[in-house]
């Protein structure tokens, strides 16, 4: 028996990814959407083949029995939706961010166990070939003990929707910023033994962050370091991992993970002299073995077989709503440590100190000129 199920929200996750997905699964039945624009029910209904069509997702809930809601609204409706669709007796599979914080994961943690519902968040990156590749090459140990995993997505985009607002939970933290820490997440665990973060408004059209620079370090001292840069020039989605034995690059575009290790480290003998022999630096050759791992043939993991199984009871879910609470907490760190966005072109000159107010800019400078 299908999975009977609606939809919440008609914006670009929903038309990319869970309509399409929906529409194609067999274990999945969606027979009624919502959205508040008209245009958006009737174009959805047409080309997916949606029985039904609402303006508002009360109404969906007072004329509709499903089982499962998915939830691809704006952030800032999450969690008043997951509560109504609980309090309808419908389990939910969420779009990342869950929430706006972790006291809102917490609320919608306790609404499903009071309610005996299930709740999973929408994390595509977990599944994505790089990620199921990179697993295998940890697993087999390819590169041996970690010290750094670093990670870079910038471009030069100045945001102009909902996205660009605090208030709408926009920004980079709960865009990229999610994506990019749960997936570390799922393949390092949540587990961290000190962190920082620091993010910034540079020149987004609203108030949330476009910029984000993080250094989270586990227990065992692997450092993921994360930058986000919406207002770079050079465009850059550089993931590169390094361990003792080797380091692994991610070469997005070719859609292959390029890695160079050694089969082991040969014995290193040791000069304690000051004196360098020869005035010469160090230097040995090593047999660094180059090969490449593609992925290009390789789509991404079946998501939605995934929801079917955690709802059937077969397997636990992909999300835990643990990781998701360590996301959120994380993501709320990451706010209440970092000034107020602030955009560069803000700063003006009366910020300066006094005494530099006079000067001209030729004379300001970060340090002695020598």
């Amino acid at each position: 028996m299908k999975i009977r199920t609606a939809l919440a929200g008609l914006g670009r996750i929903a038309w990319e990814f869970h309509l399409p997905e929906l529409a194609r699964h067999p274990a999945f039945s969606l027979e009624a959407v919502a959205d508040p624009l008209p245009e958006r029910v009737a174009d959805t209904r047409e080309r997916f083949r949606v029985p039904r069509g609402y303006r508002s997702f009360a109404e969906l809930l007072s004329a509709e029995t499903p089982a499962l809601v998915v939830i691809a609204s704006p952030t800032c409706c999450h969690k008043e939706q997951i509560l109504q669709a609980f309090d309808a007796g419908c389990d939910v599979f969420c779009d990342k961010p869950l929430a706006l914080s972790a006291a809102e994961v917490r609320e919608i943690a306790a609404a499903a166990r009071n309610r005996n519902r299930k709740i999973m968040t929408y994390q595509p990156h977990r599944l994505m070939p790089e990620t199921l590749v990179l697993r295998r090459i940890l697993e087999e140990n390819r590169l041996g003990r970690l010290f750094l995993v670093r990670r870079v997505w910038a471009r030069y985009q100045r945001r102009d929707d909902w996205q660009a607002f605090r208030a709408n939970g926009g920004g980079m933290l709960n865009n990229y910023g999610s994506h990019f820490i749960d997936q570390y997440f799922s393949l390092f665990g949540t587990a961290l033994a000190r962190r920082h973060m620091e993010t910034r408004r540079i020149v987004s059209g609203g108030d949330a962050e476009d910029m984000v620079k993080a250094q989270l370090i586990r227990p065992d001292g692997l450092i993921f370091d994360l930058e986000i840069n919406m207002a770079s020039a050079f465009d850059s989605s550089a993931w590169e991992l390094h361990g003792e034995r080797g380091s692994a690059r991610l070469h997005p575009a070719e859609r292959r993970w390029e890695l160079r290790t050694l089969a082991a480290l040969p014995p290193l003998r040791i000069d304690r002299e000051l004196a360098a022999a020869g005035r010469r630096y160090p230097s040995e050759r090593l047999d660094w073995q180059a090969s490449s791992i593609s992925f290009a043939d390789m789509p991404p993991g079946p998501f939605y077989d995934r929801v079917a199984g955690y709802l059937a009871g077969t397997e636990p879910p992909l999300v835990p709503l643990g990781d998701t609470l360590a996301l959120l907490e994380l993501l709320d760190f990451a706010r209440s440590t970092s000034p107020a966005a602030e955009s560069v072109k803000e700063r003006s000159h009366e910020s300066l100190p006094a005494a530099l107010q006079s000067r001209p800019p030729s004379s300001v400078r970060s340090g002695p000129m020598l």
